[in-house]
């Protein structure tokens, strides 16, 4: 543990420890790329298990976006959101049809078939998620433990909108509490900050709440005017968010669930009964995963839809064996993380606590809205996996539960459980079981 001043605040990162948390950040991202790389190439390579969400309507919106189709056309021929095969055979789909090229960067960097967006898809947004755990040094555990969630690396491993939803998510976290424990906080941190949270206002709606964690930083500020400019990031991810619905605000994010003149009647239904949306809130929160009733090719989906924290995927569940062992390597560096390194007082805390909570109200209206197409009562296709970008957010309301830890045994723990986990992945998709 870093040493305290007489002042009772934490020394700054560049003078902690000679420049050790640094070199442990460092190694921490490099670690964390390698064998993320590692093991996704083995899961690529392999094809096996159709474990990804949604993957064949995000690699057509990936091929729309290639050719040159930014905002779908409505078919006078097909009652959904289109793309045109090579041989010019219309082919459907929606719930991507209204995501933004931005998400799926990657694949418009690499012009290449699926497994080859695929790698670009690991190697890019697995690398923005290694740059963001060197840069939250002392809060690097909250966003390794969010990065090394087997939830989490499946999504990096395949051309989704998903990818690039989690890793700018994480970085923007990562550079505010890189600010955070900065000497020095000034105009050049606003523009970096403000960049990236536009960034987040084209990867998903939500995400702009993701942007409100710059608040943190008030105390940070010791000027009015720079107290008052962390307002800019907020307005750059809202306005960013804001240009892009507009171009397909005609668009229903899943046509064959809900039309678009039904969103517009929901919305209103919403704000006219606000009490009734609070109530599905709690609903969703509280409710058993098997009670409700929403069925694909007869089976209950909604279980393995929020069991993906603790299995993986929605589709292919791994073995504890296999799993268990990270999720423990999360469990100790989110404990350890808050003995080392923690938000200074109540209002700091209040701020990760509430954009957790708006995201999460946020979440479940959406889908009340877009999937489920009602205006109360459980939120219906909600996933655990929605939640990622807020997860370290969660993980630093942990208080300092021990202290003393030492970094080397930490460290060495935590590789251990975290390669165990992620052999026995890769193993998992090697051997033929049947």
């Amino acid at each position: 543990m870093s040493a305290r001043h007489g002042s009772g605040k934490q020394p700054s990162i560049e003078n902690s420890a000679g420049g050790t948390v640094p070199r442990l950040a460092a190694v921490s991202a490099i670690l964390y790329w390698l064998l993320t790389v590692v093991t996704g190439l083995t899961v690529i390579s392999t094809g096996k298990y159709s474990y990804q969400n949604d993957s064949t309507a995000h690699w057509l919106r990936v091929e729309q976006l290639r050719a040159g189709t930014i905002v779908p056309q409505l078919s006078q021929d097909f009652p959904e959101w289109v793309v045109k095969n090579d041989n010019g055979i219309i082919k459907p789909f929606n719930n991507t049809a209204v995501n933004s090229p931005f998400a799926y960067l990657p694949s418009l960097i690499i012009q290449g078939d699926y497994k080859a967006s695929s790698i670009a898809t690991l190697l890019i947004t697995s690398g923005i998620i290694a740059l963001a755990i060197w840069l939250a040094r002392e809060f690097r555990y909250a966003i390794l433990a969010t990065a090394i969630l087997p939830m989490t690396f499946f999504s990096l491993t395949f051309p989704t909108a998903d990818a690039m939803i989690n890793s700018i998510s994480l970085l923007f976290i990562a550079v505010v509490l890189c600010c955070y424990q900065s000497t020095r906080f000034g105009w050049l941190h606003i523009g970096i900050l403000s960049v990236l949270a536009a960034m987040l206002g084209q990867v998903k709606i939500t995400c702009i709440l993701v942007s409100f964690f710059v608040f943190v930083l008030l105390g940070k500020a010791k000027k009015i005017p720079l107290k008052i400019a962390l307002v800019v990031p907020v307005m750059a991810s809202i306005a960013s968010m804001a240009m892009w619905n507009r171009k397909v605000a005609h668009i229903a994010t899943a046509p064959s669930h809900v039309s678009i003149e039904q969103i517009s009647q929901l919305k209103k239904q919403m704000m006219a009964d606000p009490f009734s949306l609070i109530g599905s809130w709690f609903q969703t929160f509280f409710e058993p995963l098997t009670v409700d009733t929403e069925k694909i090719d007869g089976r209950l989906v909604n279980a393995g839809r929020n069991l993906q924290f603790f299995a993986g995927t929605e589709a292919v569940q791994l073995a504890n064996a296999v799993v268990i062992p990270v999720l423990l390597a999360i469990a100790i560096l989110v404990i350890v993380g808050a003995s080392q390194r923690h938000l200074q007082s109540w209002k700091e805390i209040a701020v990760p606590a509430l954009v957790s909570c708006a995201y999460f109200a946020a979440t479940c209206t959406a889908m009340l809205i877009a999937w489920a197409g009602k205006s109360s009562g459980y939120a219906s296709g909600i996933q655990n996996r929605y939640f990622v970008p807020i997860l370290p957010l969660l993980f630093l309301l942990v208080p300092r539960l021990v202290s003393g830890a030492r970094n080397r045994t930490v460290f060495a723990t935590v590789i251990a459980l975290t390669a165990f986990s992620y052999f026995g992945i890769a193993i998992s998709f090697l051997i033929d079981w049947k």
